[in-house]
């Protein structure tokens, strides 16, 4: 399996985490965890389940707990815009990273032109982790 990330637009959360799997690697346990994103690794630090060393998990995050920048942190992951989404009263920014698509709500004064590099941090805190196998949260 090639890493990925779960990103949810619905209401059913995290009922819907079956159609829309993404496995990731994790190493270590507690504030040690990592999850294995492409070549980048991630720290899960903040994370409130039982995450440990699992070679195929999924970690899911909703649209609007993915953060943009432009510039590089120590937890972030470059990514591309692909598609500027207008949904009304916001829109989603649908980003390659790591040879993965997901999405990024934004305000609509805040969209980007295709083509944009900018790089990506996730709240983990409001993130979960699934086992892949089971689907149970860990």
């Amino acid at each position: 399996h090639s890493p990925r990330v779960c990103v949810s637009r619905s209401p059913s959360w995290p009922a819907d985490v079956a159609s829309q799997r993404a496995d990731v690697s994790v190493t270590g346990s507690g504030d040690a965890a990592q999850f294995q994103l492409g070549t980048k690794s991630l720290s899960l630090a903040g994370y409130d389940g039982t995450a440990s060393t699992k070679s195929n998990a999924i970690l899911g995050v909703r649209p609007e707990h993915i953060h943009i920048s432009d510039a590089a942190g120590p937890n972030s992951v470059p990514a591309v815009v692909e598609i500027d989404e207008p949904m009304g009263s916001d829109s989603l920014l649908w980003l390659n990273t790591e040879g993965q698509r997901l999405s990024v709500r934004v305000s609509p004064e805040a969209t980007l032109p295709v083509g944009t590099a900018v790089h990506l941090t996730f709240d983990i805190t409001k993130s979960s982790v699934f086992d892949a196998g089971t689907e149970a949260r860990l």
